[in-house]
């Protein structure tokens, strides 16, 4: 295990931000227009997750984030994040937002 990869406890969203309690004690946040996919989900859609040791993934999205990837400021690659466009378009008819 990398260094970087410290467990996951709990996950929530603050405001715009998304917060990763870590065991360490630590408490980590991003901004949530790091995640365009998160940003633009339905709070139904962001509350369906599954915490796996140092990472988390969202089953309803089919994405995974890790606390290394908080932890380093690493943003969602807009190739992850189009797919979201065109699902959130789907499901909802609601526009997509940048």
């Amino acid at each position: 295990m990398n260094a970087c990869e410290v467990d996951i406890e709990a996950v929530r969203f603050a405001d715009d931000s998304l917060v990763f309690d870590l065991v360490d004690g630590r408490t980590i946040s991003a901004p949530l227009a790091y995640y365009p996919t998160l940003m633009n989900a339905s709070e139904k859609q962001r509350n369906d997750f599954e915490i796996v040791s140092h990472m988390v993934h969202w089953v309803a999205l089919d994405a995974d984030l890790s606390s290394d990837c908080l932890l380093q400021g690493a943003k969602e690659l807009p190739l992850y994040h189009i797919s979201s466009e065109h699902r959130a378009v789907a499901e909802t008819g609601r526009e997509y937002a940048e």
